[in-house]
């Protein structure tokens, strides 16, 4: 998998897509596949960096990688420190994988991460055989993580996550070509493969729709909510939490594209509910 000699034998590669397309899992897959020793380290969004920098040792510590008993135990006072650790984790002759997943959130957590991330793949990790992998759902971060200026350009592949095809969708799904479209575009543009897999072979747009959202936990409208929560942290407001199975919940029959008023969050204006996911059908779903 890893080959080549000299003072860099190490790669490093981005790996971006949309949100629930399924990026941890797609490289929990392939780590599981690979045969070789490997580390899988989630970040968790807002959370104090130093407690994440413990998670990241212990990752490191209850791993398959050879060197793993060699930092259990070890308390890291900063990034450099515990990506350190990662370098003395794996091994020197033999392949491995190590992933860092939301990448973005250790960013916001620290900023002095970027650097430290650099300063250990250029001293310590490029010279061993490992795959490191960094993985991130906010696309123009990970783009910025690569630009000009920042300490990791140039250092990094880039792999992108594409949404499912037409053609997948209608596999999965069992329908004709016209009903198709209507499939990619209910569950995403084709974007989300769990909702796609939640869709019975031959089972109709409507009918689908009907199951749905009679299911609080159904893929749709656990997407639909989440999608809601993530475009309510920029303005900042606890308020959005609950707000997002509310707006999914409101009838809207008789418009085209639903629009809920959010006064009572604070702010003025509506948001578009259905406008990619088949609106009129949502609306008789919900009738």
């Amino acid at each position: 998998m890893i080959e080549g000699a000299g003072a860099t034998r190490g790669r490093a590669v981005i790996m971006t897509g949309r949100r629930r397309l399924g990026n941890s899992r797609l490289v929990q897959e392939f780590c599981d596949r690979s045969r070789v020793p490997y580390v899988v380290f989630q970040a968790t969004r807002g959370r104090n960096a130093v407690a994440e920098r413990a998670d990241f040792t212990g990752a490191l510590a209850q791993s398959a990688l050879p060197g793993a008993e060699l930092v259990a135990g070890l308390q890291a006072a900063d990034w450099n420190q515990a990506l350190r650790s990662m370098a003395v984790a794996v091994p020197d002759d033999v392949p491995s994988i190590a992933v860092i997943d939301e990448v973005p959130w250790l960013v916001e957590q620290d900023p002095e991460f970027e650097g430290a991330l650099q300063t250990v793949w250029d001293r310590h990790l490029s010279a061993k055989p490992v795959l490191l992998i960094l993985v991130g759902s906010d696309m123009p971060m990970m783009e910025a993580l690569q630009s000009y200026g920042r300490p990791f350009f140039g250092r990094a592949a880039k792999t992108t996550v594409r949404p499912l095809h037409l053609g997948d969708v209608q596999a999965m799904t069992g329908l004709d070509a016209a009903d198709a479209v209507d499939a990619l575009l209910i569950t995403g543009t084709g974007g989300f493969p769990e909702i796609v897999q939640s869709w019975r072979p031959g089972v109709g747009r409507a009918d689908f729709l009907h199951e749905a959202v009679a299911n609080p936990l159904s893929p749709l409208l656990v997407a639909g909510e989440l999608s809601l929560w993530l475009e309510s942290q920029p303005f900042g407001r606890r308020e959005y939490d609950a707000l997002a199975r509310d707006v999914l919940a409101v009838p809207c029959a008789g418009l085209d594209t639903p629009l809920v008023p959010v006064s009572r969050s604070g702010v003025g204006g509506s948001l578009p509910l259905a406008a990619h996911w088949g609106s009129e059908d949502l609306v008789r779903a919900w009738q």
